[in-house]
C-alpha cells in the first residue's frame, strides 16, 4: 500500500470511529431526563469563577480557524470544570490548525486557516492529545495572507526551547443535532434547546456554528453591546447578501433580554469587539442553524488511546497516566 493509499485508509478508519463515537453519545443523550428544571439564566463564568479560560477571549486574526479556536476553548473550560479548578490549561488551537490534517477544508499553505470541522478537532483530541498554548504559539498572518511568524508547520516538538508540555486527552464526543423540518417540527427545536442547556449546566461550555451572510454579523458584533443577534429573518439576509458562510463560537450560558431568549456566547475575534468579546445570540428558534450542530467532549478515566504523558481524570481528581496502575490498581 503506497503512502497516499495508506493515508486515505487512515482517514476512512478515523471517520468510522468518529461515527461510532457520535452514535453512542446520541443514544445516551436521548435517554436524559427531559423534566429536569433549569434556571432561567445561567453563566458558567459565575458558576465557576476560578476557571480563567471561561473569561479568556482569543483572537484568530485573519485566520479562518474559528473551528479550532472554539474546540480548544471548550476543551480548556471542561478540563478546568472537571478538575474543579485544579487544572487550568489553555489548550493549543495552533496544534489543531497545523497538525489535524483530516480536519482541514484545504491542504494548502493555509491549512486549518482555510476552514475545518470542529467535531474532527475533538476526535483529534481523543486520539492524539492536545498540548497547552505555550507549546506552539498561534502563527497569525496579515491581510495579504503572508505569515508574520512563518509558515504554519506541524512540528514534532515545541518551538520554544526544551519546553515539554502536558498533553491532555479526551475520552468521548457528544453531539446534539437538529432533525426534521425546522419550519414545522417545533417540538424537536425546543427539545434540542433544552438538551443544549442541560449539557452546559451539567458539564460546561459547548461549541456551535451558524450561518453568516455578508458582513451582517460583523457589523452587529462591532457596535451592538448587550443587544441580541437575531432580529433579521434569514430569508432577508440571504436575499441581501446571497450565499452564506459559517462561523464557530463557544456557548457558555443563556438568559433573556427585552423578552427575547438568548445564548451567551464567546467569540474569537479579540476583546476589543462588542462586550469584551462576548455576545448574545437568539435562542430557541435555531436561528441561522445555531442549534443544528452542537459539539463537545468528555473527560473520564476510561479512554483507550492515551500516552504516558497524558492527564486523566478519575473521581474528580487528575493523575498522570504514567502512574495509572499505581494510582488506581
Amino acid at each position: 500500500m503506497n503512502f497516499c493509499s495508506r493515508k486515505i485508509f487512515i482517514i476512512y478508519v478515523l471517520n468510522f470511529l468518529l461515527f461510532v463515537l457520535l452514535f453512542q453519545n446520541i443514544i445516551s443523550l436521548e435517554k436524559e431526563d427531559e423534566d429536569f428544571i433549569l434556571p432561567d439564566e445561567y453563566d458558567l463564568r459565575e458558576e465557576y469563577k476560578d476557571c480563567k479560560s471561561l473569561r479568556d477571549i482569543r483572537d484568530q486574526y485573519s485566520c479562518g480557524g474559528c473551528w479550532a479556536f472554539a474546540a480548544a476553548e471548550v476543551i480548556s473550560d471542561r478540563i478546568c470544570i472537571k478538575s474543579k479548578g485544579k487544572e487550568q490549561p489553555i489548550i493549543s488551537e495552533n496544534e489543531l490548525i497545523t497538525c489535524c490534517n483530516f480536519c482541514f477544508n484545504e491542504t494548502s499553505l493555509k491549512k486549518g486557516c482555510g476552514g475545518g470541522d470542529d467535531y474532527r478537532a475533538y476526535l483529534y483530541w481523543i486520539y492524539f492529545g492536545l498540548p497547552t498554548e505555550e507549546c506552539k504559539p498561534f502563527h497569525r498572518y496579515d491581510t495579504k495572507e503572508k505569515y508574520i511568524a512563518g509558515n504554519l508547520k506541524c512540528l514534532p516538538r515545541c518551538e520554544n526551547g526544551n519546553f515539554k508540555p502536558t498533553k491532555y486527552y479526551g475520552s468521548n464526543i457528544g453531539y446534539i443535532f437538529k432533525m426534521g423540518n425546522e419550519e414545522t417540527d417545533i417540538n424537536i427545536i425546543k427539545r434540542d434547546e433544552k438538551k443544549i442547556m442541560n449539557e452546559i449546566y451539567e458539564h460546561g461550555s459547548v461549541s456551535a456554528s451558524f450561518k453568516t451572510y455578508g458582513n451582517d454579523f460583523d457589523e452587529f458584533f462591532i457596535k451592538n453591546g448587550n443587544e441580541i443577534y437575531g432580529s433579521t429573518p434569514e430569508n432577508e439576509l440571504k436575499k441581501k447578501y446571497g450565499n452564506n458562510k459559517g462561523h464557530a463560537i463557544k456557548i457558555i450560558g443563556w438568559g433573556s433580554y427585552k423578552g427575547m431568549k438568548y445564548w451567551l456566547c464567546a467569540n474569537s475575534w479579540g476583546k476589543d469587539w462588542d462586550n469584551n468579546g462576548f455576545f448574545k445570540f437568539k435562542r430557541g428558534e435555531n436561528y441561522l442553524g445555531i442549534e443544528s450542530e452542537v459539539i463537545f467532549g468528555y473527560l473520564d478515566s476510561n479512554a483507550i488511546f492515551r500516552s504516558k504523558e497524558s492527564m486523566v481524570v478519575y473521581e474528580d481528581n487528575f493523575f498522570n497516566f504514567q502512574n495509572f496502575k499505581e494510582d488506581f490498581m
